[in-house]
């Protein structure tokens, strides 16, 4: 009887170990996939921004292009303002000139 328990367990603990792994080796395997797929992401994005970054240097300067003209303007509109004031002031007080 004590050699009947004795192999009982000894298959059962078997049973249990071969589960138990079975369950980790599993585990390992979804891991695994998870950690390939996520460095094919991360060098398709890697991909995509070494594609982009010539694009966005362009923008960039077509941004600071725009801002030298935006200044420029902005510098000939005060040119004609302080024009138009001193012509203003001229015509509403001829006698102070």
């Amino acid at each position: 009887m004590r050699n009947i328990l004795a192999r009982g367990g000894i298959e059962f603990l078997a049973v249990f170990l071969g589960i138990g792994l079975s369950f980790n080796v599993e585990e390992w395997r979804e891991e695994s996939q998870i950690r390939e797929r996520l460095k094919g992401d991360y060098y398709a994005i890697q991909q995509d921004l070494e594609k982009d970054i010539p694009y966005l240097n362009q923008i960039i300067e077509g941004q600071i292009g725009s801002k030298e003209a935006g200044l420029k303007l902005i510098q000939i509109l005060d040119d004609w303002m302080k024009k138009i004031l001193l012509i203003m002031n001229y015509l509403l007080n001829p006698k102070d000139w």
